[in-house]
């Protein structure tokens, strides 16, 4: 093979990596908050076990480029705060995360001030993908526990019958 074909074919493979880089790129959205306090998986789009509030959002868009399930490193535009979210809803903004993970990059506060802040988002690994925040964990399956033992119940002594005169038998042993 000749240099000059070489050469083309390396700076072909070179442009293809380019545009596979450039596929996962952070998107531009913006991102409002939701109170999750009290909400159970089985209220949610997804139905999928969560267990820190802190780290999860409802994105609008569900079923497009993110699905159930997928975690997503939303940064802040203006502070290049970031956190990472795990997709359990459906919202209306763009992302409607928790509050918790709102406020983790709203750090200047303008965000809360406007009621939505300016973000890049890319979709990242659950269980890592840095970037100043860390994905949500796996949920550990609960473990069944034993059932507990029934605990006997104290007994009182019932008190001596009292008479009023009248003589009560005494059973009679060894007959």
């Amino acid at each position: 093979m000749s240099i000059a074909k070489m050469s083309l074919a390396v700076l072909a493979a070179v442009a293809a990596c380019g545009s596979l880089l450039s596929s996962v790129s952070a998107a531009p959205a913006t991102a409002s908050y939701h109170i999750y306090d009290g909400v159970r998986p089985e209220q949610t789009s997804c139905n999928i076990p969560f267990s820190d509030i802190s780290r999860i959002s409802a994105y609008a868009n569900l079923g497009g480029d993110l699905k159930c399930g997928d975690c997503v490193r939303i940064t802040n535009t203006a502070t290049k705060a970031s956190v990472v979210v795990q997709i359990v809803d459906r919202g209306g903004a763009i992302f409607d995360m928790s509050k918790q993970a709102f406020d983790s990059i709203d750090t200047d506060k303008q965000g809360y001030a406007r009621g939505r802040l300016d973000i890049d988002y890319v979709k990242v690994a659950c269980g890592g993908g840095g970037g100043g925040g860390s994905a949500p964990a796996p949920q550990p399956k609960p473990q069944p526990q034993p059932t507990p033992r029934p605990r006997p119940v104290p007994t009182r002594r019932q008190p001596a019958l009292r008479s009023s005169g009248a003589q009560l038998e005494e059973p009679v042993s060894g007959v």
